[in-house]
């Protein structure tokens, strides 16, 4: 599962994806106006779909976890490519054969929300901690998540991503 983040990277400036997550929301924030602003409540909807994420990997449970993104969901962990698409986010996470990583700590601190229309986004920074072939990690990082009303008022993460920071640094 995070075989491949148990290596805490660098934080070196904004990588290409954070750079277009960077002009989608600026593309979100100049829109014309013919879409409607979020209310209160849609950006309490967007907050608690975006705490849903951590609590489903305190959970365990990988059902779980997909559930709170959209079936086109990509991620883009720090310093890899993009992921695309349900079967390789899954088999990102849970490679088969894998020892199983167990969550015991995942806390994410939500600095701005906001959105228009049927999207909106979250950024923040999270604190992580697991245990993987009985050793403990811990990380920390900043995230950045797109979000798209999915039915009703219901939200999902489209896109995720994140920088984990070196155990050193400072926020």
């Amino acid at each position: 599962m995070f075989y491949v983040n148990i290596r805490l990277h660098r934080l070196c400036g904004l990588s290409v994806p954070t750079l277009i997550v960077c002009v989608l929301v600026a593309a979100i924030g100049c829109s014309s106006g013919s879409e409607k602003s979020l209310s209160s409540l849609e950006l309490e909807g967007i907050k608690a779909a975006d705490q849903a994420y951590a609590a489903a990997w305190l959970t365990n449970d990988s059902e779980q976890v997909m559930a709170t993104l959209t079936s086109d969901a990509v991620i883009a962990p720090s310093g890899m490519p993009a992921i695309e698409g349900p079967a390789a986010i899954r088999q990102f996470w849970w490679p088969e054969g894998s020892p199983p990583a167990n969550i015991t700590g995942f806390v994410l601190v939500q600095y701005e929300i906001s959105g228009h229309g049927d999207m909106g986004f979250v950024r923040g920074t999270f604190s992580l901690e697991f245990e993987y072939d009985g050793e403990m990690y811990t990380g920390r990082g900043v995230y950045f998540s797109l979000l798209r009303r999915v039915a009703g008022d219901s939200w999902k993460i489209s896109r995720r991503m994140w920088s984990d920071q070196p155990p050193d640094a400072r926020d």
